[in-house]
């Protein structure tokens, strides 16, 4: 989920960046977008972390894939199950200075949280 919005908050950009509004309400627009997808991606972000705190004998078995799960599955099902978490949730495969990979992507998320509030104040 995590790099939905990723990916999400990079076509936020990119569209932001082709049509470069020149009214203060477009920005404002944009930035306040980048800075919602930003906030769920906090959270998101936050949530795996916590769950990576778990141990893994605490959290419940891994599921069908994703893949499978979209074929046979209401999406509203899908997402509650993505947001409860798994066994795999648990595993980390990656870590840099002491953080993994959720934690960075809190400190990204954060850091466009920021970026946006400032070009939101500055296209007043």
């Amino acid at each position: 989920m995590q790099r939905i919005v990723v990916f999400v908050l990079g076509w936020v950009a990119l569209i932001a960046a082709i049509h470069n509004p020149e009214k203060p309400l477009g920005r404002t627009i944009y930035a306040c977008v980048a800075g919602l997808v930003s906030i769920a991606g906090v959270a998101i972000a936050a949530r795996h972390s916590w769950i990576q705190a778990y141990p893994p004998e605490d959290i419940p078995d891994c599921g069908a894939p994703l893949e499978y799960m979209l074929d046979i599955l209401p999406f509203q099902e899908i997402l509650t199950y993505m947001l409860t978490g798994s066994a795999s949730c648990t595993e980390i495969s990656w870590d840099f200075l002491g953080l993994t990979m959720p934690n960075w992507m809190i400190i990204v998320f954060l850091g466009y949280c920021v970026y946006s509030a400032l070009l939101w104040r500055t296209s007043k």
